[in-house]
């Protein structure tokens, strides 16, 4: 099974193809509901639609990736992890499975927040601490554009990326 959802995924991305319709997007914004699965030992909120993938395993370079991860933070006695970006705490979930002892999760997009703290309430975690800022190379305040299609991408400077999937996903 896993062999023929990989295909699909790898020929066609279906959610993506999914993400870049109007309507889906507008079912998305109004119906998508919070809710948990198992990452490590931690029960992490998310939400359903927008967090499809994290349902369906795959054969790409997560899984390889993260082991790396966890066996480098393992390998050298990581005790504090920041993690910048933390979407939805991916990293740092795993980071305190292999023994990290306190974490910092720096977050902008507001419901990543959300979830993040539901995550870090339900599970009663104590030495985690989320900080709603986003971390660049300058100091200055500015507005953080949220790509709620995928969830895991924001941009502060998308006057000039023509890159940024908000260009892609445009309303």
């Amino acid at each position: 099974m896993n062999g023929l959802l990989n295909f699909i995924r790898n020929q066609w991305h279906p959610l993506y193809q999914l993400r870049k319709n109007r309507i889906w997007r507008a079912i998305q914004r109004y119906l998508d509901p919070d809710i948990s699965i198992r990452i490590c030992k931690t029960w992490v909120s998310v939400k359903l639609l927008r967090d499809l993938s994290l349902f369906f395993p795959h054969d790409g370079n997560e899984p390889t990736s993260m082991l790396s991860f966890r066996n480098i933070i393992k390998d050298q006695s990581i005790e504090v992890f920041f993690d910048i970006g933390a979407n939805l705490g991916q990293y740092t979930w795993n980071a305190l499975d292999v023994g990290v002892k306190m974490a910092f999760l720096f977050e902008p997009d507001t419901t990543n927040q959300r979830l993040i703290f539901k995550t870090i309430h339900k599970n009663k975690i104590s030495n985690s601490y989320l900080w709603p800022i986003a971390l660049g190379e300058q100091v200055v305040l500015s507005e953080f554009i949220v790509d709620d299609a995928s969830g895991s991408v924001g941009s502060i400077d998308t006057l000039f990326n023509s890159d940024s999937l908000h260009s892609c996903f445009a309303t």
